[in-house]
């Protein structure tokens, strides 16, 4: 009787345990599915506040996280929207500064085809053939410099405002109306 009793027992514990496993399993996946959506939604929270590298940050950590889950099924498609903004939002004042010396460096081709000589100064070219004198997108004025054969050199040092760098530090300058050094375009 006592082996019957014990695997009865064994048994009634057996199914017991499956019982509480399939009671507690439910609520354990709803709450990852709840950890998931309040991480999502701090994502959402950094977005509206224009912290978009916050909120990639966040969107990944959801992915990684809880890769299965609902949020991060969404926060796929939303990562890549926000990743390239970020790097479109990183790349703007590159591409800013380059249409920039173009700008200048056409009003400056146009008073050489007026007056046979570079202008000395940029100034010199306001109100005629620019409406202000430039400034490049970190607040900062081009160098210029006119050459004793004629022709000119026009620079912008990029966000750090020093000589050299990469990405968004890269210094642009155009030779007599042709980029030299810097195409913005080329720009990781």
């Amino acid at each position: 009787m006592r082996r019957w009793t014990s695997a009865v027992n064994g048994r009634a514990r057996r199914v017991a345990a499956a019982c509480l496993i399939a009671l507690v399993l439910p609520s354990l996946v709803g709450c990852r599915e709840q950890r998931a959506d309040r991480l999502y939604r701090e994502a959402a929270r950094r977005v509206e506040r224009g912290d978009l590298a916050g909120a990639v940050e966040k969107y990944d950590r959801l992915i990684a996280e809880f890769p299965g889950s609902r949020a991060a099924a969404r926060a796929k498609s939303d990562v890549v929207l926000y990743r390239g903004l970020l790097e479109a939002s990183r790349r703007f004042p590159v591409r800013r500064a380059g249409d920039l010396l173009v700008q200048v460096a056409r009003a400056l081709e146009r008073f050489r085809a007026a007056t046979g000589r570079s202008p000395s100064s940029l100034s010199e070219i306001v109100p005629a053939y620019l409406a202000s004198t430039p400034v490049d997108p970190w607040g900062r004025p081009l160098e210029y410099r006119a050459k004793a054969d004629g022709g000119y050199t026009l620079r912008c040092r990029g966000a750090d405002g020093a000589e050299g760098g990469e990405r968004e530090n890269t210094d642009l300058e155009v030779e007599d109306g042709r980029f030299v050094k810097g195409n913005p375009e080329a720009i990781p």
